[in-house]
């Protein structure tokens, strides 16, 4: 993959890279104490034009960086899924030649010095289609086959529109209010 290549900077970029670097350096002490980064002032809608196609080429920076990160945790992940394959396979080998050993031996369990070998029946499990059998089971009289189970749970919209009605709020009932929300959208 080729290296990560800026577009090339408008001239008038040149002042807000410079504006930012001065900025992120100042952002942090020895002590890693981070300070906010001062803001702009942007006094027009040249300026404001300014910063959004920076925004642009910056959000394409990014978007290259999250494109070759997921081609090499692809990479990563097909060469762990090839050789994890290749050793899950040799696990799976030597399981079966142990199985038939301690089948060999005629017992349940075998302690060695590197491990013990056990087998155990298996136990029986029900399995239940739910739609299925409550059907028929109402239908057939077994309820006694059947649990009911009840919820209980504040009814939020009606307990604020109580209180928004007049009622007072009642006990374990707080309002939050979410932060109000800034956001640019890029074209």
């Amino acid at each position: 993959m080729e290296a990560l290549k800026h577009d090339p900077f408008d001239v008038r970029d040149e002042e807000l890279d410079e504006l930012f670097a001065e900025h992120e350096t100042q952002k942090n002490d020895k002590s890693g104490d981070f300070y906010p980064i001062e803001v702009h002032d942007v006094r027009d809608e040249l300026e404001a034009e300014r910063h959004l196609e920076s925004m642009q080429r910056v959000q394409r920076d990014i978007d290259k960086l999250a494109a070759h990160r997921d081609a090499m945790i692809k990479r990563a992940e097909d060469w762990y899924d090839e050789r994890s394959s290749s050793l899950s396979n040799r696990t799976a080998w030597h399981l079966d030649g142990l199985r038939n050993y301690l089948s060999l031996t005629g017992k349940k369990t075998l302690k060695l010095i590197g491990g013990v070998i056990k087998t155990r029946a298996g136990s029986e499990k029900t399995v239940v289609d739910d739609e299925k059998f409550m059907e028929w089971a109402t239908s057939n009289g077994y309820t006694n086959l059947i649990t009911t189970k009840t919820t209980h749970a504040p009814k939020k919209s009606e307990i604020k529109k109580w209180v928004n009605e007049g009622g007072t709020i009642p006990p374990g009932v707080s309002f939050e209010k979410s932060d109000a929300s800034f956001k640019v959208e890029l074209t």
